[in-house]
């Protein structure tokens, strides 16, 4: 009756060098030590054709659903900041595909 209450997305990293481990924690941004957590990561890797960290991450139904959206990543002990992606990572126009 009430909805998902989460829901799997893609995601990319605002730091392109850094590639979360599956099963990261993500987490709201807290100003103690104490961040809720509010996911994890399900599958990360490098694209080596957008040179660029992607993955799938199960987030909160309210935060998953808008595009852009950013979130944290808990990684060696700080917080790194992620983005809701929706879509194909990888031409998303289709364009490759009517060639």
């Amino acid at each position: 009756a009430e909805g998902p209450k989460q829901r799997l997305v893609g995601f990319k990293m605002e730091n392109t060098g850094m590639v979360p481990p599956e099963g990261s924690q993500i987490v709201s941004p807290a100003a103690n030590e104490r961040a809720e957590i509010l996911g994890w990561v399900s599958s990360s890797r490098f694209s080596p054709t957008l040179q660029e960290p992607i993955g799938l991450c199960w987030l909160p139904a309210d935060l998953a659903a808008q595009a852009g959206t950013a979130f944290h990543i808990r990684l060696n002990g700080k917080l790194e900041k992620a983005i809701v992606f929706h879509g194909p990572f990888y031409d998303p126009a289709g364009e490759r595909l009517r060639m």
